[in-house]
């Protein structure tokens, strides 16, 4: 079996569709001629409403069904054939004696529309490693790549600039008001002439000159001789656009930088290749902010590396990417870790759990921070940990826009009361720390289990 899209393409030149709920003898004796490949012989006409679909083969080789009642025909295996209880009662792996169980799985399981059958003298590798890759999902041990040959050229790594917004000292005070705060600093970084695809920003530090963001980033796009651009801004509170919206946009007449929002510029740094190549030599490097303020020196810490990664990779499946990197650096361990759960908060539909909160095995969470929850997952809900035994049941948000919202079981009783709000993450694993030459982590999103960030070296 292999994937296919939606349509049904027609196999043949062949006359099949016919307007009346049966067919006379003569008219499927002609469909039959037209198909040029031995069919069985119809004594009886055939009611549309009869399991009609017969598979055959067509004179190159290739397999399509025709429905003897309609008189139709498609390349992929028709609707009828897909079962949905394909490992039946006991959930164990599906058996060979019912041929009609694998096109259902592989179109459940593997995600696809419809399945096209594949003449064994084809691609037999292809056919058997798919049939794999589907035992394999089915048996719990997680996707194999199955669509790509052994001996096909590899993709191998690329320099990579990773940068890493340290942190700053010495920002000047804009939201002076005695006794009360300080700025609310945050950086917004990209390259010239690259604003909207390499644009970035930290995170906002509330009330703090001397900010530390740790932020780190890679910049595919990077080539010896970009610019960086960094600017400092102190988020404003009451501006209708907060940072969360800013951008920068280019004046070419006037060569500055705008930004269109009431945030205050607390300094703009430039990098250039050379400034580049010294935060890498050095490990870390400070570089004085320009338009820093009257009598102000502010400096700002950014940190480079040059690692070696897949940019290309981004966004495809993950375990796609992780044979890809495997077949192009075998010595390497792939270490697929799925992406830290920025976490939700529990919520409520029912007037008594609005009212009380949780107790018991359960509380009521946003079904799409459900999806990425699976029997036997940890999950922390504030200062505890539990482990998921099953989701179920479904309401809805009466505030718009409508949220659809779940009941989420514990294998271990709440310890009191759970409240509306309160926060929950799912526990992931995480890499060890420090860099490691022999090992690449691959970060996938758990629902879509595409990467979310390229792959790298270390």
């Amino acid at each position: 079996d292999e994937r296919a899209s939606g349509g049904s393409a027609q196999p043949g030149d062949s006359p099949f569709a016919s307007p009346g709920a049966r067919h006379s003898r003569a008219t499927m004796a002609a469909a039959v001629a037209s198909r040029g490949s031995p069919s069985p012989a119809f004594s009886e006409p055939v009611s549309v409403h009869e399991d009609a679909w017969i598979r055959e083969e067509a004179a190159d080789g290739r397999i399509y069904f025709f429905n003897k009642a309609t008189g139709a025909s498609q390349w992929h295996i028709p609707n009828e054939f897909y079962h949905s209880k394909c490992l039946g009662k006991d959930k164990k792996m599906l058996r060979e004696d019912f041929v009609a169980k694998m096109p259902g799985s592989a179109r459940a399981v593997l995600g696809v529309d419809c399945v096209m059958e594949v003449h064994g003298k084809g691609a037999p590798a292809e056919v058997q490693a798919m049939r794999d890759n589907l035992m394999a999902l089915l048996a719990g041990e997680g996707r194999r790549s199955s669509k790509k040959p052994k001996d096909r050229a590899p993709i191998m790594p690329q320099p990579i600039l990773q940068l890493e917004v340290v942190s700053a000292s010495g920002l000047r005070d804009a939201d002076f008001m005695p006794g009360r705060d300080k700025s609310d600093p945050y950086v917004i970084c990209e390259i010239v002439g690259k604003e909207e695809e390499t644009r970035f920003q930290t995170a906002v530090v509330m009330d703090d000159l001397d900010p530390v963001w740790n932020h780190v980033q890679v910049l595919p796009d990077y080539t010896p001789g970009d610019i960086l651009c960094f600017t400092v801004w102190d988020e404003d509170e009451s501006a209708e656009t907060t940072a969360a919206t800013a951008y920068l946009c280019h004046d070419g007449e006037s060569s500055l930088y705008k930004l269109p929002t009431e945030d205050d510029n607390l300094g703009r740094l430039l990098l250039t290749e050379e400034d580049v190549e010294k935060a890498m030599r050095e490990q870390g490097a400070s570089f004085r902010l320009d338009e820093a303020g009257p009598g102000i020196e502010a400096f700002l810490t950014v940190r480079t590396a040059e690692l070696m990664g897949w940019p290309g990779l981004k966004g495809q499946p993950a375990p796609d990417v992780q044979d890809d990197i495997e077949h192009a650096c075998p010595g390497k361990q792939v270490v697929m870790l799925e992406k830290a759960d920025p976490g939700s908060e529990v919520v409520s539909w029912e007037i008594v759990h609005v009212r009380n909160g949780y107790t018991g095995n359960f509380v009521g969470v946003y079904a799409e921070a459900a999806k990425k929850l699976r029997k036997g997952d940890t999950i922390e809900l504030g200062d505890t940990r539990y482990t998921v035994a099953r989701i179920h049941g479904q309401g809805s948000g009466k505030k718009p826009p409508v949220r659809q919202m779940t009941y989420l079981y514990f294998e271990e009783d709440i310890d009191g009361f759970v409240k509306n709000g309160t926060p929950w993450k799912k526990v992931t694993r995480v890499a060890e720390e420090g860099f490691n030459p022999d090992r690449v982590c691959v970060y996938y999103d758990v629902v879509t289990m595409t990467v979310l960030e390229i792959p790298c070296i270390g």
